[in-house]
């Protein structure tokens, strides 16, 4: 028996109005999950390029007698270039040999990685916390010069037998080098407070949790390098957890990020 077009039946609008609603529902439910699912990869190759920064990291204080690198050599508020001025990240590029390292692919506000070029300083940060002497706490990298009332365990040179405990140490981070402004934004100095006293906050910086220059790009998460090599991924809340110490130089009682000075603390 033959059919006819009148036995032919189609798609009903109710029916194709169900299929879009079911459609849209899967849209929205799936991607966010893309979306944490491509930042999760960006994630693991930031982690890949801070093992690579700490490896470039460890051959260098081996070359240079134990003692870790400066924040900057020259000027700081001076572009990185080709003769004077350069910052950490073009002192042990040499070792790392690869510009994209230096450059996450979740950051969306440094310029990227140029060696000795400008203020193309990247994505990470060296630890410069706690950057003047006399409160007893001292960040893990080197300084051109100290400050006046040089105590002990601060010198002109930081070697890594000064760090106490290296794993609990934290050595780059993930760093907003772009957004911060002036004439030398924080990739020069990384992220840098003085003492104990001006002991910064979380705020945000376009969209994203900031402490000093430190930034939490990674849902919320900083990627940070320690001075025994590993990375691993940490709130902003976990890394300002203060311990209350008296400072056995001025007997002062003060509240210090830990994780950030070269003492067993």
């Amino acid at each position: 028996m033959k059919t006819t077009l009148l036995d032919r039946r189609g798609f009903t609008l109710i029916e194709l109005l169900v299929v879009i609603a079911i459609i849209a529902l899967l849209a929205a439910i799936l991607f966010p999950v893309f979306a944490k699912v491509r930042e999760k990869a960006r994630q693991a190759t930031c982690e890949s390029n801070e093992r690579q920064i700490g490896l470039g990291l460890l051959q260098y204080v081996q070359d240079y007698d134990e003692t870790e690198p400066e924040s900057y050599y020259g000027s700081k508020t001076a572009n990185s270039d080709m003769t004077a001025n350069y910052k950490w990240m073009d002192a042990i590029y040499p070792y790392v040999k690869n510009q994209g390292v230096f450059t996450c692919p979740s950051d969306t506000d440094s310029p990227p990685y140029v060696y000795r070029s400008g203020q193309n300083y990247g994505s990470y940060g060296l630890n410069g916390a706690y950057g003047s002497p006399g409160d007893n706490q001292t960040p893990p990298r080197s300084a051109v010069s100290p400050a006046s009332g040089v105590i002990p365990a601060y010198s002109y040179n930081v070697t890594t037998s000064q760090i106490v405990v290296p794993s609990d140490t934290v050595w780059v981070t993930d760093n907003d080098n772009g957004t911060q402004g002036g004439v030398n934004p924080g990739g020069s100095q990384g992220f840098f407070w003085t003492t104990w006293a001006n002991n910064p906050s979380i705020t945000t910086v376009n969209g994203k949790p900031h402490l000093n220059n430190i930034e939490a790009r990674h849902t919320n998460f900083v990627n940070v390098l320690f001075c025994d090599g590993h990375v691993k991924a940490l709130t902003l809340n976990y890394m300002t957890q203060t311990k209350t110490l008296v400072d056995p130089i001025d007997g002062q009682t003060k509240n210090i990020m830990t994780i950030f000075t070269i003492q067993d603390d």
